[in-house]
């Protein structure tokens, strides 16, 4: 628990002095104004994840965040299956803050990230969700640092520093993604060892895939359809819950507003 401290205070050290930085530079504009918040809503035909399939059903993805910066992103989402059954860990809140510290960068650099992630995949016994037990006897929450790097090649590695005590989260996960044009994206996921907030009980690759992407022009908005093949290798090593998606390759349909 004293590591996540440290871990959650520097993050917010970091958030004030680029809220206080950017205020130096623009007092004019407030950082609870309007333009500084953003809403996201998607629809999806399944929920996967890193190669695994959460909820067996369609799902809803919301998502809220506030930018008081360029440096600083806060945010939270979560998925919701459209079925109403809570089997398979398909209903989930999760949270993150973002720093960008080389944002103002004119070079490669601006592209970097640093992120912690809150994961929480509620069970399908309600009385299992407590949602505020954070001792690592007790607590169901994953937390997740991510390092990426976003450009036409983007590259992330993502590292699970803390959970509940008997979790295994050993593995370390690396993904990697090519723009092969605007319309065409290309990834592939690898894991180097067993993982329980991914659900895989071994490391390998875990996912392998293209989205193609379409907007489409409705009057005055244009929500995004993405669609994606996605190959799971490992699927035979994801965890046996009821639910949990052990499919080899998944066809997900999105539409984003």
């Amino acid at each position: 628990m004293k590591k996540l401290t440290k871990i959650i205070m520097a993050m917010f050290i970091v958030v004030g002095q680029t809220i206080n930085h950017s205020s130096a530079q623009d007092s004019t504009k407030s950082v609870v104004s309007a333009d500084k918040f953003k809403t996201e809503l998607s629809l999806l035909s399944r929920n996967v994840f890193r190669g695994v399939g959460y909820g067996d059903s369609p799902s809803i993805l919301m998502m809220g965040s506030w930018v008081p910066c360029e440096y600083t992103e806060i945010g939270v989402y979560g998925n919701v299956t459209m079925n109403g059954l809570k089997e398979g860990f398909g209903n989930q809140i999760n949270s993150y803050i973002t720093i960008k510290p080389f944002a103002k960068s004119d070079n490669e650099l601006k592209n970097i990230s640093l992120t912690s992630d809150d994961y929480y995949y509620f069970y399908s016994v309600d009385s299992m969700n407590n949602f505020f037990a954070w001792s690592d006897q007790k607590t169901n929450h994953f937390m997740e640092a991510r390092i990426k790097y976003d450009g036409r090649i983007d590259f992330t590695v993502a590292y699970t520093y803390w959970g509940n005590k008997n979790a295994d989260i050993d593995g370390v996960y690396f993904e990697g993604g090519y723009d092969i044009s605007p319309v065409f994206y290309v990834f592939a996921g690898y894991l180097t060892d067993r993982n329980d907030l991914m659900f895989q009980t071994k490391g390998g690759w875990t996912n392998l895939g293209a989205t193609l992407k379409r907007k489409l022009h409705i009057k005055d908005w244009s929500p995004e359809l993405n669609t994606s093949v996605i190959i799971s290798p490992t699927y035979q090593t994801v965890a046996n819950f009821p639910g949990v998606g052990k499919n080899p390759i998944s066809l997900v349909a999105s539409l984003k507003f």
